[in-house]
Formats: structure tokens, C-alpha cells, sequence
């Protein structure tokens, strides 16, 4: 069984590709459509190093946490908004293969159990890659714990 590396991503693009990742998403396999497999016989070794894990996330029957909220508009740009969970890390070769599309990334990530968190994008001034240890969920900035640590995480861990 995996830990559960929580993700939230927001990525622009044009019009087609935010349609793409949203049709991605709906059929339960963005990473496979954007970085497939090809017919190599380790696909778990393949995946982690091209993907960055090793299972593939998108709507299913077993996530019904997960929402991909998406918007275009009539200039031909848009924008979707993911919440995933992914096994053990973020997928930081689907943010890279995004880049390598002139896609605008800015994602965050939260694994609790391995106790990181860190944050993936690629603005204008070039690529922001961070990743950080914490012994105690205080040390998590605000930002990161208000989209991943409830209230009730964080007053278990005060009082324990």
C-alpha cells in the first residue's frame, strides 16, 4: 500500500490543451496521455522515472476526492485547476513534459507520512523546483497547509 502524496496544480494553456487535460483527466489517465508507456517490460520502473511515480491519476471510481475544474475563454486560452492524489510523490515529469508544451504550471504538494511538502512551476523567470522535509506540521507554511492539513490535523498534532 502507498502513501497518498496530495497535489494541487493549476495549468494554462491554450484552448486545446486545457481540453485535452480535461478529457485526460475524465477518462482516469492524464499521464498516460501525455507521457505514455511504450511497450517496455518494467512500465512501473518507466513510469517512475518519466512520471515521477508510478501509478497514473485522473477521475475513477476510487478518487471521488479528486475535481478537475476547467475554463476557456474566447481568446483561445484557459485554464484547469486539479486536485489528485498520486502513490508516494508528485508528478514532477508531467509538470516538466507541460513546460516542454509552453504550458504555465504552478503546483503543490503534500506527503505526510514521508513528511514533505513542496511546490513545482515554471513562470516567466524560469523553473521553481522546491521540495522540503518538516519534523512538525507547524513548520509548514500557511499556504501549504491551508490547501492540505485541516484544522483538525493540525490541533491532533498540538495536543499529542
Amino acid at each position: 500500500m502507498p502513501n497518498w502524496c496530495s497535489n494541487q496544480a493549476t495549468i494554462h494553456g491554450t484552448k486545446e490543451q486545457i481540453l485535452e487535460l480535461a478529457g485526460a483527466y475524465e477518462r482516469g489517465g492524464v499521464c498516460e496521455h501525455f507521457l505514455p508507456t511504450p511497450s517496455v517490460e518494467d512500465k512501473a520502473n518507466y513510469r517512475r522515472k518519466n512520471w515521477g511515480m508510478k501509478w497514473d491519476f485522473g477521475k475513477t471510481l476510487y478518487s471521488p476526492d479528486e475535481e478537475c475544474d476547467w475554463q476557456v475563454d474566447e481568446t483561445g486560452f484557459g485554464l484547469a485547476h486539479l486536485r489528485f492524489e498520486t502513490a508516494w510523490n508528485p508528478p514532477i515529469g508531467l509538470y516538466e513534459r507541460f513546460n516542454a508544451l509552453d504550458m504555465t504550471v504552478e503546483a503543490y504538494y503534500y506527503e505526510p507520512l514521508m513528511q514533505y511538502y513542496g511546490q513545482w512551476s515554471n513562470p516567466v523567470e524560469g523553473i521553481l523546483d522546491e521540495c522540503f522535509s518538516f519534523d512538525t506540521k507547524k513548520e509548514i507554511p500557511y499556504t501549504i497547509r491551508m490547501w492540505f492539513i485541516n484544522d483538525e490535523e493540525m490541533l491532533e498534532e498540538e495536543t499529542t
